[in-house]
């Protein structure tokens, strides 16, 4: 039951606290029947195995689109295909926030940050990549093909949720196209330039099914997820511009082992494949 409810912003970011024992989740990924043409995912993985992963789908012509980081197992999940529409990525760890000047300078490069994740060693992962297209409304939500003069980026590190820095930057005109967390904090990251419509916010103590069913029949699909061990938050986006021929769906996967193999291989035989993934 909900102790209080109230919109942070004109863009009708719910924010819902709820009277309930704190609700430990262990990886919430969510399917789209998308169909990329090489499409791989790799769990269980520690810094080490990580990076090679990395290097080797690059080596591939394969480009990161989600990552995330199980405090339970202490490992890492890699989610890469080669239909992102980028044509180059690179990435760093930071130790105890976002590494600011990497990001600048890298933004001068006309590179974007494209995910992000946190481990609880206080270090953050950043994925930054150049060349976005419009192959997937949701992978590809900046579109770079109009030039890049138009794209801009902002991210902040806090300790608690930055309900009130996602309502300023969305009266700017930017969208949260990126969330993680690390220990206590919240990484986010907002862009001006993507092809969404509409965006709301839900944090919340367990997991907010109700808020996702409504969300999913308002036309909102979950664009990013982050949790912690107290507390997750979704970020629902309306996606523009998108071509009639695309039948997007999406499912939500719950599950207490990270990863589940047996269940994504599931969703895999039904045409759906992880779109983003977190841990909390």
């Amino acid at each position: 039951m909900d102790k209080h409810l109230r919109y942070v912003s004109t863009h009708e970011a719910k924010v819902r606290t709820c009277i309930a024992d704190l609700f430990s989740f262990s990886v919430v990924p969510e399917f789209i029947d998308n169909h990329p043409l090489s499409y791989r995912y790799v769990s269980n993985l520690d810094y080490i195995d990580l990076i090679l992963h990395i290097e080797k789908g690059h080596a591939e012509g394969m480009y990161i689109t989600g990552v995330a980081y199980s405090s339970c197992s202490k490992s890492w999940a890699i989610m890469m295909d080669d239909q992102a529409g980028y044509n180059d990525q690179i990435y760093a760890f930071s130790s105890g926030s976002l590494h600011e000047a990497w990001i600048r300078k890298n933004w001068s490069e006309n590179f974007y940050i494209t995910a992000v994740a946190g481990a609880d060693d206080d270090r953050f992962l950043v994925i930054m990549s150049k060349g976005w297209s419009m192959n997937s409304c949701f992978t590809g939500f900046l579109d770079i093909q109009k030039g890049t003069q138009n794209i801009r980026q902002s991210c902040c590190v806090l300790e608690t949720f930055p309900f009130e820095w996602i309502k300023k930057k969305w009266a700017e005109g930017f969208y949260v196209t990126a969330i993680a967390t690390s220990g206590d904090q919240w990484a986010v990251v907002c862009s001006k330039g993507t092809r969404f419509t509409d965006q709301a916010v839900e944090l919340d103590f367990q997991y907010p099914a109700e808020g996702i069913h409504e969300r999913s029949k308002q036309g909102y699909y979950i664009t990013s997820v982050a949790a912690n061990p107290e507390e997750i938050a979704f970020i629902f986006s309306i996606p523009g511009a998108v071509p009639a021929t695309v039948n997007a769906e999406q499912e939500m996967l719950r599950t207490f082992d990270f990863p589940d193999d047996s269940k994504i291989q599931e969703k895999w035989a039904r045409n759906y494949y992880i779109s983003s993934l977190c841990c909390g």
